[in-house]
């Protein structure tokens, strides 16, 4: 297995992302970079023997939310300089923020809701953009008997940042 990391845990498009990859006897690495459905790009490095090598790579809105770094290291037979493995290999999440995307909802209803009464709930975003959500109606008393605390569906939907929270109402989109 290869260990490498970048220098950020997270980008916004348009900044430079750098993967620092170990140092490895006159080696070479194909740097994969993968979304969800394709091979964004693909280039062989020579890797540095004396230390880390720095292989950047643009980040573009495309990449939202994320893309996958694969490395495929190989090093020449019979290398003396150290005792890794003659092929390694590796996979890192590079996580992508594309200010252009983020929704802000705006959540308008009553305070409390009250058993087997109608309610009105308004959504809409911020600046007026389209944006498809859920609604679900969580009852506070019935959570508090049962200790289960209010919810946090950024654990079970992806991605975690996409969720809100308002008395007796709890939105995702």
């Amino acid at each position: 297995m290869l260990a490498f990391s970048t220098d950020k845990t997270t980008y916004e498009a348009g900044e430079t992302a750098t993967v620092i990859i170990p140092a490895a006897a006159g080696g070479r690495a194909l740097v994969a970079i993968e979304n969800g459905s394709e091979v964004v790009s693909r280039e062989w490095v020579n890797v540095s023997s004396s230390g880390d090598t720095k292989y950047t790579f643009k980040i573009t809105e495309e990449m939202a939310p994320n893309v996958y770094v694969h490395i495929s290291l190989l090093q020449p037979h019979e290398q003396t300089v150290n005792d890794l493995p003659i092929r390694m290999y590796g996979v890192i999440p590079v996580f992508v923020t594309n200010r252009n995307s983020i929704l802000n909802p705006q959540i308008t209803m009553t305070d409390v809701l009250r058993p087997e009464t109608e309610f009105t709930v308004k959504v809409k975003e911020e600046s007026g953009r389209p944006m498809t959500y859920t609604l679900a109606v969580v009852d506070d008393g019935l959570l508090d008997l049962t200790t289960s605390g209010r919810p946090t569906p950024g654990r079970s939907f992806m991605p975690a940042r996409h969720w809100a929270y308002a008395p007796g109402i709890c939105m995702i989109w």
